[in-house]
C-alpha cells in the first residue's frame, strides 16, 4: 500500500510502520511520530476522541470476515428495565463503564452517546468504571442492580452466554443495529479499518490521500497482496466522495450508469411488462405505441407517489412513536396522577402515580368510572363542570383508595380532543399533607398569640405591682410606727391592727403578681423535687380536708432541679387548692414526679418548650374539667371560674409566672367531666449538689450601731426607712440619687459599714452604684432593696449567691433582722 502511495503521489514518499499493541500506537500519535493510522474502530474512536484523528477513508478487508467489530462498544441493560428503552434514556441512570485505559467498548460508546447530546459525567446520576481492565464486572454490576447501565466491547455478553454464565435474554442492548454486522453492537461506525489523519496533517494531502486510496482498484498488486477488496468513502468526509463522483475516481467509475442486467434485476417486474407491451407494441403497431407511452407515464407516476407515500408514512410513524414514547415517559415520571375519561366518566388511560394515590391497578382503574374513586357522599358536579368549560379552575374533592381510606385531592380538569372525540383530562395531586400543614400551622398561630399574650399579661402585672409595692411599704411602716405609740386599750390600736393586717394581705397579692410576671426575687438552690415534695404532703392534706383521697407517687431516681423551696410551695399549695375547688364531693388528686426529656422536633410543634431534660411535678384531679374557653384563659390574672369571694385568679398565674421564671413551663390537660392535669417542667440541674429543702432562719435580733449608707429614690420610702433604722440604733446618712450618695461616702469613707440601696434608680443602677462605692469603701457590705426586680443584680430575676436582698414592703422586724444578718456575714 506505500508503495502504491508512493507512486500516486510522487511528491511523497509513503512508509508503513507497523505498531504491536494500542498502549504503543497511542503514545506514538501523542507524540505526533506518524500522518496517517490504520487501524480497527475501537482505537479509532479513542484516538479521535483524545487527539483530533480524522478518517479519510475506509478499508474493506475481505479477509476479517466482520470480525473487527469484537472491539466495538454496547450499551445495555436489564432486560425488565422498562424505563430504559434507548440510549437517549442514559439520562439520569447511573453508567458504568470498563476503565478508560482498557482496549475497546469505552470510547465508541462515549462519541455514540456524545452524538446524541449525550455527556454522561453531567447528564447521568454517576459514573463509575470497572476497577480494572477486564469487562465482566461491568455486567455483573447492572445484573446485580448496582448500577443501571454499563458499556462493554461487544461479544463480552454473547460470550457469557455461550459460558453459561449468563441466562439468555437477561441483557437488551440499547440502540442495537443488525444490518450485516457481525456481532450486535451499539456504534455507528464503520465494522472495517479506518484510515485516519492526524491533526498535523495538512488537509490538502490528506484529500490527495483519500483520492489516492479511493482509485485504487481491487485488482491493484496492493490490494492483492493485502487481501483487501478496496476502499470506501467516510460519511464525515462528503468532500472527497462528491469530488469523486464529479470526477467518476475509482469505486465511483460508473456513477450514474445503469446497465441493462442491473436495470433487468432491479425491475424485473416492469422490464417484463415493457417486454410485454413491446410485442403488443409490434403487433397493434402505432395505437399500441401511445398507449405504451401513456402506461409509462402512468407508471413513473404512480412510483413517484408511491415513494412519496412511502415516505411520509414513514415519517409519520417514526414521529408517532416518537410522540408515544414521549407520552409515557412524561405521565410515567410525573408525581402528580394523570386520567383520562370520555364523556361517561369512563376512565380510558390512567399513569402510574393515580394508581399509587388510589391503591389500583391500572387494569382495575379501567374498568371504572370517575365517580367510582369517589369517596361516599361526593357528588358527580365537579366533573359535569369540567365537561360543560368551565375548566382551568382547580377543585377539592374527596377520593377513597382500594382499602376503604380516604384522602382529599385537588383536580384540575379540561376538556380535550383524542381523535376526533371528546375526552375529559384530569390532573389529580394528592393535597393531605398540604392541609394537614395548614392545620399544624394554624395551630402554631394560636399557640403563639396566646404565649404573646401572656407575655403582654405579665409586663403590666409587673409594673403594676412595683408601683404599688412602694405604696405598701409606706402605708405598713407607718402603721407599724403608730401601733408602737398607741397604747393597745385605746380604740384606735384595732383600727390600726386592721389596716396592718390588710396591707400585709395587700403585699401577699403583689407577691404573686410578681411571680407571674416573673419578677420575683428568689434564692433558688438545688433540690430533690421528690423529697421537697414530701415534706409539703402533711400540709397539703390539712388543706385539701379529709375527703378527699391525695396520692403521691414519686418517679425512681429524678434529676435534680435548681429552684427556691419557697416556690415548690407555692406551685404545689395552689395546684392542690384548684384540683380541691374542682371535685364536688369525694374525689382523688394525685401528685407525681417524672424524668422527662424534649426533642427539637416536638418543641417546634409546642410553643413555649424548650429542648432539654426536665423534672415533672404533676398534680391531676377527678374533677369537673375545663371546656376550650375555660382552658385559653386558665393563666391570666384575676379570670377565674368560682364564686365572688372564693379567688383571687392569682393561683394559677402565680404557678405559670414561677415556671417560666426558672426557665421551665406548664402544659394542662382537661375535658369537662374527665378531670384535670396540670404538668410543671423544671429544667434539669446536673452541675450542683443537691441539697435537702431548707427553711428561712429564724430573724436575729435586730438593732447595731453601724453607719449605714440608705440609697433610695423615693422620698416616702426614703424618710420611712430612715425613721427605720435609727429607732433600731444605726447612724443612717440618707441619699435621694446615687450622686448625693457617693458624695456622701467620699465624705464618710471609713466609717460605711454597709451600703442599702434601691435597685432601679434613675441616675443608675444599684448594683453600679455598689461598684462604684467598692473603690471608695472596699469593705462595706451590701444589701439591695426592690419592689419590682432583681434582673440589674442578677441574671433574669435569680437571686446570685453572696448578694442579700430584701423584698419590698418589709416590716420593720424583717428589715432589722436582714440589715442584721447582712452585717453580721463574714465575721
Amino acid at each position: 500500500m506505500a508503495e502504491a502511495l508512493s507512486r500516486a503521489l510522487p511528491a511523497h514518499d509513503f512508509t508503513i510502520v507497523p505498531v504491536v499493541g494500542f498502549d504503543s500506537m497511542r503514545t506514538e500519535v501523542r507524540n505526533g511520530q506518524f500522518e496517517f493510522v490504520l487501524t480497527n474502530p475501537a482505537a479509532y474512536a479513542e484516538l479521535r476522541m483524545l487527539y483530533g484523528v480524522q478518517r479519510i477513508a475506509t478499508l474493506r478487508n475481505g479477509r476479517t470476515d466482520g470480525g473487527t467489530t469484537q472491539f466495538a462498544g454496547v450499551v445495555f441493560c436489564r432486560r425488565n428495565r422498562s424505563d430504559i428503552r434507548s440510549l437517549a434514556d442514559v439520562r439520569g441512570h447511573s453508567l458504568m463503564g470498563v476503565s478508560p485505559e482498557a482496549f475497546g467498548g469505552w470510547w465508541m460508546a462515549l462519541r455514540e452517546l456524545r452524538d446524541l447530546g449525550i455527556e454522561p459525567r453531567s447528564d447521568c446520576s454517576s459514573l463509575v468504571f470497572s476497577p480494572d481492565v477486564t469487562q465482566v464486572p461491568v455486567v455483573e454490576a447492572v445484573l446485580n442492580g448496582t448500577v443501571d447501565i454499563g458499556t462493554v466491547r461487544t461479544g463480552i455478553i454473547e460470550g457469557l452466554v455461550a459460558k453459561g454464565k449468563l441466562a439468555a435474554g437477561a441483557m437488551k442492548v440499547l440502540g442495537r443495529r443488525d444490518d450485516g454486522f457481525a456481532l450486535p453492537h451499539s456504534t455507528r461506525l464503520y465494522p472495517e479499518w479506518p484510515f485516519a489523519a492526524t491533526t498535523e496533517v495538512d488537509r490538502g494531502l490528506a484529500k490527495r490521500v483519500a483520492i489516492a486510496l479511493l482509485s485504487m482498484q481491487a485488482d491493484d498488486p496492493a490490494a492483492v497482496k493485502g487481501g483487501y477488496t478496496g476502499w470506501d468513502t467516510p460519511e464525515d468526509y462528503r468532500m472527497v466522495r462528491d469530488l469523486l463522483q464529479e470526477l467518476r475516481v475509482g469505486p465511483y467509475a460508473g456513477y450514474g450508469e445503469v446497465s441493462v442486467m442491473q436495470a433487468m434485476r432491479q425491475h424485473w417486474r416492469p422490464t417484463l411488462a415493457i417486454a410485454l407491451l413491446a410485442f403488443a407494441l409490434i403487433v397493434l403497431a402505432t395505437r399500441l405505441v401511445v398507449v405504451n407511452r401513456r402506461l409509462r407515464n402512468t407508471r413513473n407516476t404512480l412510483r413517484e407517489h408511491r415513494d412519496r407515500l412511502e415516505e411520509l408514512v414513514g415519517r409519520q410513524t417514526v414521529a408517532l412513536a416518537e410522540t408515544r414514547d414521549m407520552f409515557e415517559t412524561i405521565t410515567s415520571q410525573s408525581n402528580e396522577g394523570i386520567t383520562i375519561a370520555d364523556n361517561d366518566g369512563n376512565y380510558t388511560y390512567v399513569n402510574q402515580a393515580f394508581c399509587d394515590m388510589t391503591g389500583r391497578t391500572a387494569a382495575e382503574l379501567l374498568q371504572m368510572t370517575v365517580f367510582d374513586v369517589k369517596a361516599p357522599g361526593q357528588d358527580r358536579h365537579s366533573f359535569d363542570q369540567s365537561k360543560t368549560g368551565n375548566e382551568g379552575v382547580p377543585f377539592e374533592v374527596r377520593l377513597q383508595r382500594k382499602d376503604g381510606s380516604e384522602f382529599m385531592s385537588e383536580v384540575l380538569g379540561k376538556v380535550i380532543e383524542i381523535n376526533g372525540e371528546q375526552r375529559v383530562l384530569g390532573i389529580v395531586r394528592d393535597i393531605t399533607e398540604r392541609i394537614e400543614a395548614e392545620r399544624a400551622l394554624r395551630d402554631s398561630e394560636e399557640q403563639l398569640r396566646q404565649a404573646q399574650k401572656m407575655e403582654s399579661i405579665g409586663r403590666l402585672a409587673g409594673g403594676v405591682a412595683h408601683d404599688f409595692n412602694n405604696m405598701l411599704g409606706v402605708v405598713l411602716g407607718h402603721v407599724e410606727m403608730a401601733l408602737e405609740q398607741v397604747d393597745p386599750s385605746q380604740p384606735v390600736h384595732d383600727d390600726l391592727q386592721q389596716i396592718r393586717i390588710t396591707t400585709e394581705r395587700s403585699a401577699d397579692l403583689t407577691r404573686q403578681l410578681l411571680a407571674f410576671a416573673r419578677k420575683q426575687t428568689i434564692a433558688p438552690q438545688a433540690l430533690d423535687l421528690n423529697r421537697t415534695v414530701a415534706g409539703l404532703l402533711k400540709m397539703v392534706r390539712r388543706i385539701i380536708g379529709e375527703d378527699l383521697e391525695l396520692a403521691w407517687q414519686p418517679g425512681p431516681d429524678v434529676w435534680p432541679v435548681k429552684v427556691d423551696p419557697s416556690q415548690i410551695d407555692q406551685v404545689l399549695v395552689n395546684l392542690c387548692v384548684n384540683a380541691r375547688d374542682a371535685i364536688d364531693g369525694v374525689g382523688r388528686i394525685m401528685i407525681e414526679t417524672a424524668n422527662v426529656s424534649f426533642d427539637k422536633a416536638y418543641c417546634e410543634d409546642h410553643i413555649g418548650f424548650l429542648p432539654g431534660d426536665y423534672v415533672q411535678l404533676s398534680v391531676s384531679d377527678t374533677g369537673r374539667g375545663m371546656d376550650k374557653e375555660t382552658l385559653a384563659r386558665v393563666y391570666e390574672p384575676f379570670f377565674t371560674t368560682k364564686k365572688l369571694g372564693q379567688g383571687t385568679g392569682l393561683g394559677l398565674a402565680t404557678v405559670y409566672g414561677i415556671a417560666k421564671q426558672n426557665q421551665g413551663f406548664v402544659n394542662v390537660y382537661s375535658e369537662p367531666g374527665q378531670g384535670t392535669c396540670f404538668k410543671v417542667f423544671l429544667p434539669r440541674e446536673g452541675s450542683c449538689p443537691v441539697a435537702p429543702p431548707v427553711r428561712a432562719a429564724e430573724a436575729g435580733s435586730p438593732g447595731g450601731d453601724e453607719v449605714i449608707l440608705l440609697v433610695e429614690d423615693e422620698p416616702a420610702i426614703l424618710s420611712l426607712t430612715t425613721r427605720i433604722l435609727r429607732r433600731l440604733g444605726y447612724t443612717v446618712l440618707a441619699a435621694a440619687t446615687p450622686g448625693e450618695a457617693l458624695k456622701l461616702a467620699a465624705a464618710n469613707a471609713d466609717q460605711i459599714a454597709l451600703l442599702c440601696t434601691d435597685v432601679v434608680m434613675p441616675e443608675m443602677s444599684g448594683l453600679e452604684l455598689a461598684e462604684r462605692l467598692d473603690e471608695v469603701c472596699p469593705g462595706a457590705r451590701r444589701l439591695f432593696m426592690s419592689g419590682y426586680t432583681a434582673n440589674v443584680i442578677s441574671h433574669r430575676g435569680i437571686l446570685a449567691e453572696g448578694i442579700q436582698f430584701i423584698q419590698k414592703p418589709f416590716t420593720i422586724n424583717s428589715l432589722g433582722a436582714k440589715v442584721r444578718q447582712t452585717l453580721d456575714e463574714g465575721r
